[in-house]
């Protein structure tokens, strides 16, 4: 088999490859230069599944830097995103788990994905916006795919600092005037409330000391 082509897309800088006449797939320039591919070039099926496969992990950590960019995102969102956007293109899902690992693993390594400073952030985003309880929290975590060690372990650290009761006295005073206007007297108010807090995770105990 020879390469019969090696055209620029529209609207990209990736190379598109032509293989006997036909299109095959397309590349960045990076691995033509490193390849050393040209038109004329002889080539086999294994080199051209070689070639193919760096191509879609090439594209694979742009997609995923692009995504971290908006936000940052655990390893099992990440995982999660890749192996759908690959089970969607019809890869084998054995080869697809094999090229997303590698892929988690490099943007590791680099510091993108960093699910113990991700977990930090989003503790503190879940306590200051959302008034959230430490049960509820650990929730969030869990299904952002943070395991169970690693959120006990912020969650205890953060709580050393930020007294469960400081949130509770802060959602209460935000709450408030809300649940007050639902009430028809004070015993009604107080029941409301602790169902609210109970509803959002805060334990009995600490309910009744801050009420």
């Amino acid at each position: 088999m020879t390469i019969t082509g090696l055209r620029k897309l529209l609207r990209s800088s990736r190379i598109a490859i032509h293989v006997d006449g036909e299109y095959r797939f397309a590349v960045d320039p990076s691995l033509v230069l490193e390849e050393q591919l040209f038109v004329g070039k002889t080539v086999s099926e294994e080199e051209l599944a070689s070639y193919q496969l760096s191509a879609q992990e090439a594209k694979l950590v742009h997609l995923s830097l692009a995504l971290i960019a908006r936000r940052p995102r655990t390893k099992v969102e990440l995982e999660r995103y890749l192996i759908a956007r690959l089970n969607q293109e019809g890869m084998p899902q054995e080869q697809s788990y094999d090229l997303v690992k590698k892929i988690i693993e490099r943007l590791t390594d680099k510091g993108y994905i960093d699910d113990r400073a991700f977990s930090k952030l989003y503790i503190d985003s879940l306590i200051k916006s959302k008034y959230y309880s430490p049960l509820q929290i650990k929730q969030k975590l869990l299904q952002k795919g943070i395991e169970l060690e690693l959120a006990n372990e912020l969650l205890s650290e953060k709580y050393k600092k930020v007294q469960v009761d400081n949130v509770i006295v802060d959602l209460i005073k935000k709450q408030s005037r809300r649940i007050k206007a639902l009430s028809k007297d004070d015993k009604d108010y107080t029941l409301r409330l602790k169902k609210y807090l109970i509803k959002k995770g805060f334990r009995y105990s600490d309910i009744e000391k801050n009420l």
